[in-house]
């Protein structure tokens, strides 16, 4: 792409990495599209306690580009101007807040009301990213491990981007398939890998969501489980259990609001609702965080992401977020460490220095 193109799209644009390395991008302005119209190549994206999609697509269809092409037009963008969006510039979340969450929450859960629930901290920073800070963290982004997507969208006031590893839902025509992603461990944790299969607090955090999406996906087939395996990233290791439908009876705007939002981001059993977080420190600003990014990669092909691991931009602040899944055995301050674990992980991810 020509300089001019670079800078039109780090302005106004988006991106997605896709599992085969490649890189569709899209650039802006883009225009908001009626109803739950979503034809190809567009994206969409709903607010966490919302879950309603808006969907927007830009006047030219995006560009298939490969990884390093990206990069290296990126590069030359950038030139030698100097990474001045650090982490010295956010100001850290205090464990005074996480803890009026936490006391709430387990009060629920001993009441017996929950047996599970996800509230978030943010870190935050007084001012949003230029086009030349996003570009350095973009290029930093794209050298994320291969399973974790790339994504964003953005304009000059407002934005997300990040790499998270937890799909919602990817639809073809012939497969519908989803994810439970829950249960974490730091790769400090001696024989870490090992230690969280065995786990029986992680272990029960990750099978409240499987059970909950076996059951919102068996109304559009026969939902079929696989093995739960561990996934590793470079700082840390997630249970992860894939389950599919064949032959999937829905559309996406279904799956969306069947499946969001999963306990892995909200509420364990789901009919409890979620509307009762928001009265807990710091909920309402969830936003786009937790909540789902639809790309409409064909007109029978839409991959929905969950939207974690990534900076969020608006009203001149910028805010990282992360979140814990609480049960009856949760500990407080491992709770804590795996906040701040999940936080260093998107300040490597987007290469903000100390």
């Amino acid at each position: 792409m020509t300089q001019g193109d670079i800078e039109s799209f780090l302005k106004a644009g988006a991106l997605l990495r896709q599992a085969s390395g490649k890189v569709l991008l899209w650039r802006g302005p883009f225009e908001a599209l009626p109803g739950a119209d979503s034809p190809k190549f567009s994206i969409g994206y709903a607010s966490f306690f919302d879950g309603k999609a808006t969907y927007m697509r830009a006047s030219d269809p995006p560009l298939e580009l490969e990884v390093g092409e990206l990069r290296r037009d990126l590069k030359a963008f950038v030139g030698a101007a100097p990474e001045t969006l650090e982490r010295k510039l956010f100001e850290n979340p205090t464990l005074e807040v996480f803890q009026k969450s936490f006391q709430a929450i387990l009060g629920k859960i001993h009441r017996g009301e929950i047996e599970k629930a996800v509230p978030v901290v943010f870190a935050k920073a007084s001012r949003i990213p230029t086009p030349v800070e996003r570009a350095q963290m973009l290029d930093h982004a794209l050298e994320a491990h291969a399973e974790l997507f790339v994504y964003g969208f953005w304009n000059e006031a407002e934005g997300i981007l990040g790499a998270t590893p937890e799909v919602l839902f990817h639809q073809k025509p012939e497969r519908l398939q989803s994810m439970a992603l829950a249960g974490t461990y730091s790769k400090k944790i001696p024989d870490a890998k090992a230690s969280l299969l065995k786990d029986p607090k992680e272990r029960h955090e990750h099978q409240l969501v499987i059970d909950d999406i076996r059951e919102r996906l068996s109304k559009f087939g026969r939902a079929r489980v696989s093995e739960t395996h561990v996934v590793e990233y470079p700082a840390l290791l997630h249970l992860r259990t894939w389950i599919e439908v064949d032959q999937p009876s829905g559309e996406k705007n279904d799956y969306l609001k069947s499946l969001h939002p999963t306990p892995a981001l909200g509420v364990s059993p789901r009919n409890y609702g979620i509307e009762w977080m928001k009265d807990l420190p710091e909920q309402k600003e969830r936003g786009l965080f937790g909540a789902p990014i639809l790309f409409s990669i064909s007109e029978s092909e839409t991959l929905a992401l969950v939207a974690i691991r990534n900076l969020i931009w608006e009203k001149g602040e910028s805010k990282i977020g992360t979140g814990c899944g609480l049960v009856e055995a949760s500990d407080m301050q491992k709770e804590w460490l795996e906040l701040e674990t999940k936080r260093e992980s998107v300040f490597q991810i987007l290469g903000l220095k100390p």
